[in-house]
């Protein structure tokens, strides 16, 4: 039984264009009342700075992440990254999107400041799905930010462009076709972008420390 992710989320539709993908707006996936502790708790600290700007191949990015099992956690967002990291889950995702269950997930908090950006991309071939969720207060329009939905490589061919709002999440399947990418962080924007992270992997992953819960809190 899940103790946070409520059980209606997964009996929609999914877009088919131009892959499988999913939008839940605040309240479906997550409870509205839920939405505004997790976001205020959302974890602010051990994140390192991930800059793969100057990549010479493969995706470009900046962020700052941090493995989900690591550093201090409200009891809340314990209670939500079991749901994530359970089988009844993996099952839910594998039904909405009628692909195979993944056989592991890896969660990571994600912080975009200003200035960052996720350059358009196909996700690598042993990763089933993705599942973002965002816990960005108050995010305007024009802040950027937007997880944009492809159909192509190109970074002009966006189908859909959908906002961080707090306690909205977005699903897609990992196909050849699954373009996607995360427009440039405004540099006037107060807050950062604050997103959870959820990769459905087809084996288990050796990175453990981005699935598993810590046993006790750790400073």
């Amino acid at each position: 039984m899940m103790r946070i992710l409520t059980p209606s989320w997964a009996g929609a539709e999914p877009v088919t264009h131009p892959y499988p993908w999913m939008v839940f707006p605040p309240g479906t996936a997550l409870p509205h009342h839920l939405i505004g502790r997790l976001t205020s708790s959302f974890p602010k600290d051990c994140y390192s700075r991930r800059d793969a700007s100057t990549r010479d191949g493969g995706k470009t990015y900046r962020n700052w992440s941090r493995p989900a099992g690591s550093g201090e956690l409200d009891s809340l967002w314990r209670d939500l990254l079991a749901d994530l990291s359970s089988a009844a889950y993996r099952e839910l995702v594998a039904a909405a999107l009628d692909l195979p269950e993944a056989g592991d997930v890896e969660l990571r908090f994600v912080r975009h400041a200003r200035g960052d950006w996720l350059d358009p991309h196909v996700d690598s071939p042993d990763k089933v799905f993705s599942h973002i969720f965002y816990f960005a207060e108050q995010w305007q329009p024009d802040w950027g930010g937007h997880l944009e939905i492809l159909g192509s490589a190109d970074p002009g061919d966006v189908v859909a462009s959908i906002p961080p709002l707090p306690g909205q999440s977005v699903l897609m399947a990992r196909t050849d076709r699954a373009w996607h990418q995360v427009s440039r962080v405004a540099n006037h924007v107060p807050i950062s972008r604050a997103s959870l992270l959820v990769h459905g992997w087809r084996k288990s992953r050796d990175d453990s420390s981005a699935t598993t819960l810590p046993k006790r809190q750790r400073k």
